[in-house]
C-alpha cells in the first residue's frame, strides 16, 4: 500500500505542476499571435480570438454565402479560373501586348508575375470558388491552408509592386514581416481580467496597449470594444445585399463575351493572334456594359432572359472572393470595425 501511495505521489506532483503552468495564456498572447500570423501562420490570430468571436467570423461568412446566387458565383469563378490559366500559360503574350507596354515596363511586371499569379490562382481555385464551398468554409482551415501557402508569394509580389512605385514608395512587406519577428512584449501590469503591455519593435517607437480577458483569451481592449458593433454592421450590410434581375442580364452578356474570348486567348499561337483577341474582348466588354454587346474579333453570345435567380454584377462577383475571406479576414485580423491604431507599431509607415 505504501508503494502505491509513493507511485501516486510521483505522478501527482508533475501533473499539479503542469496544470499550474498551463493555468492560462499571458496578456501578450494576442500580440504574439499577430506576429506569428505575419510571419506565416495566419491561423494563429484566429486561434487567439475568443470562441464567440470565432463563431462570429464564421457566421458572417455563412450569412454572405446565403446571399450569393449559386450559379452566378460559380460561373464568375469559372471565368476567373480561365483568366488565371491565360496568365499562367500566356505570360509572354500578355507582357508583349502594346497596351501593357504603354503603361508599365514589362521587365518590372515580369519580376513579380509568377508569385502574383500563383497567389491569385490559389485563391480562385480554393473552396470559395463555389457557393457550396463557401457555405461550409472552415475559416481556420482556410487560413492555415490556402492563405498560409501564398504568404511568401504575396510578399514577393508586393515587394516588386512597392519597388515600382514612384519615389520611395510604400514600405516593403518583407521589411514589415522582418520587423514583426523582432517584436518584444513586456507585461507592465496585470490585475484580474485587465492588463497593460508594452510593445517594442526595432526602429519604431514603443507602444503601450491595454488588454482585457474575454472568455479566457487576452485581446486588445480596443478590439473588444469595437467587435460587437463591427460584427453587427457587417451582418447588417450583408442583409441589405439585393441582386436585381437586370444584373443577371448584364452578367450573362459579359460572360458571353469573356468566355469565348478567353478560349481564343488560350488558343493563340502568336502575339498577333493574342493581341487581336484582347482588342476584341475589350470592345465586347464595353459594349455589354452599355447594354449593346459589340461585335469584333470575339463572337457575341445571346443574352438570356432574366430568371428568378438573380446574379451579381461581374465586379461584385469578382470582388466576392475577397468579400468572403475579407468578412472573416477583417474580423480575424482584429478589425471588424476601424481601429484607431494598428496592433503592431511595425505596420505603421514612418514619417519621412
Amino acid at each position: 500500500m505504501r508503494s502505491v501511495r509513493y507511485f501516486a505521489g510521483a505522478i501527482a506532483v508533475p501533473l499539479v505542476f503542469a496544470v499550474a503552468c498551463s493555468k492560462g495564456e499571458k496578456p501578450d498572447a494576442f500580440v504574439t499571435a499577430t506576429a506569428k500570423a505575419v510571419a506565416g501562420e495566419p491561423q494563429a490570430i484566429y486561434d487567439a480570438l475568443p470562441a464567440s468571436y470565432q463563431k462570429d467570423v464564421n457566421d458572417v461568412v455563412a450569412a454572405f454565402a446565403a446571399k450569393v446566387p449559386d450559379k452566378a458565383w460559380d460561373d464568375a469563378f469559372g471565368v476567373l479560373g480561365k483568366t488565371v490559366k491565360v496568365l499562367e500559360t500566356k505570360k509572354e503574350f500578355v507582357l508583349g501586348h502594346p497596351a501593357l507596354k504603354g503603361m508599365v515596363k514589362p521587365e518590372d511586371v515580369a519580376k513579380g508575375w509568377d508569385p502574383a499569379v500563383h497567389t491569385v490562382s490559389t485563391l480562385v481555385n480554393s473552396d470559395i470558388k463555389t457557393v457550396a464551398g463557401l457555405k461550409k468554409l472552415d475559416m481556420r482551415a482556410y487560413l492555415a491552408g490556402p492563405i498560409a501557402s501564398i504568404m511568401n508569394d504575396l510578399e514577393k509580389a508586393a515587394d516588386v509592386a512597392s519597388g515600382a512605385m514612384p519615389g520611395k514608395g510604400a514600405p516593403k512587406l518583407s521589411e514589415l514581416r522582418a520587423k514583426a519577428k523582432s517584436m518584444k512584449t513586456t507585461i507592465v501590469k496585470e490585475e484580474g481580467d485587465k492588463a497593460t503591455i508594452k510593445i517594442e519593435v526595432e526602429g519604431e517607437k514603443e507602444e503601450i496597449t491595454e488588454m482585457v480577458k474575454v472568455e479566457g483569451k487576452w485581446i486588445p481592449k480596443e478590439l473588444a470594444d469595437a467587435w460587437p458593433k463591427g460584427i453587427a454592421e457587417a451582418k447588417a450590410t450583408i442583409e441589405k445585399i439585393k441582386v436585381e434581375p437586370a444584373m443577371l442580364v448584364q452578367f450573362n452578356a459579359m460572360k458571353g463575351v469573356l468566355d469565348p474570348a478567353l478560349d481564343g486567348l488560350l488558343a493563340a499561337k502568336t502575339q498577333d493572334e493574342f493581341n487581336a483577341q484582347i482588342d476584341g474582348v475589350m470592345k465586347g466588354v464595353m459594349g455589354s456594359m452599355g447594354g449593346r454587346p459589340a461585335g469584333g474579333e470575339v463572337a457575341e453570345a445571346p443574352v438570356p432572359p432574366p430568371s428568378d435567380e438573380a446574379a451579381p454584377e461581374v465586379g461584385a462577383a469578382a470582388a466576392g472572393a475577397g468579400a468572403a475571406a475579407a468578412a472573416g479576414g477583417a474580423a480575424v485580423a482584429g478589425k471588424p470595425a476601424k481601429l484607431k491604431k494598428p496592433l503592431l507599431p511595425s505596420l505603421k509607415k514612418k514619417k519621412q
